[in-house]
């Protein structure tokens, strides 16, 4: 039984009912029946939920290398803004051809992809932005521009990060397994932590 139900059947027992029936009578002696009273919903103040994006995956199945071609993600969806980027399969250079739209995520869990196009901005609300769990090599050849406190995380293999990174004034944290795990070739800005 869940909390819910639970909760609602004890607040139903407790309210709707008397605790001894047998003590509850009228004025000539006659026992009333239980009285039944409507529940009532407080409202909350609004509240924002911090959910992750669900994760798109690249298939490469597309005519051409474009991130807003549905054919290229499994499912053919092509991503939207707050989704998660996997870059599994197979390595090709991918051109990000959307304009202004931000991710939440990259995970790259193969090796030999090579990011090109317009600049990336990601938001992984305070968690990781980039993560590479492939076994070789892989390229971010755009700009980066992160929302929010943000990981860099190299599980493994490597990454090259080729263009600027402006973490927005938030902290900004690389995680790598190990020294050579990533390469920095561009300037990073922000002012963050």
């Amino acid at each position: 039984m869940s909390l819910l139900s639970h909760g609602l059947r004890r607040a139903f027992t407790r309210f709707a009912f008397p605790a001894n029936r047998a003590s509850v009578h009228n004025a000539n002696g006659r026992r009333k029946s239980p009285r039944y009273r409507r529940s009532a919903l407080e409202p909350l103040e609004d509240r924002l939920l911090l959910s992750h994006g669900p994760s798109v995956v690249w298939d490469g199945g597309g005519a051409n290398n474009n991130w807003t071609t549905a054919a290229n993600w499994v499912g053919d969806l092509a991503p939207v803004a707050g989704d998660a980027l996997v870059f599994a399969g197979t390595g090709v250079t991918t051109v990000n051809d959307f304009s202004g739209t931000v991710f939440e995520s990259i995970t790259f869990n193969d090796n030999d992809f090579k990011i090109t196009g317009n600049t990336l901005t990601l938001d992984p609300m305070g968690g990781v932005a980039i993560r590479n769990a492939s076994s070789l090599f892989n390229f971010i050849d755009v700009g980066i521009a992160l929302q929010s406190a943000s990981t860099i995380e190299i599980n493994s293999g490597m990454l090259s990060l080729l263009g600027n990174i402006d973490n927005g004034g938030n902290p900004l944290t690389f995680d790598a397994s190990t020294p050579q795990g990533i390469a920095i070739s561009g300037v990073i800005s922000g002012g963050g932590g």
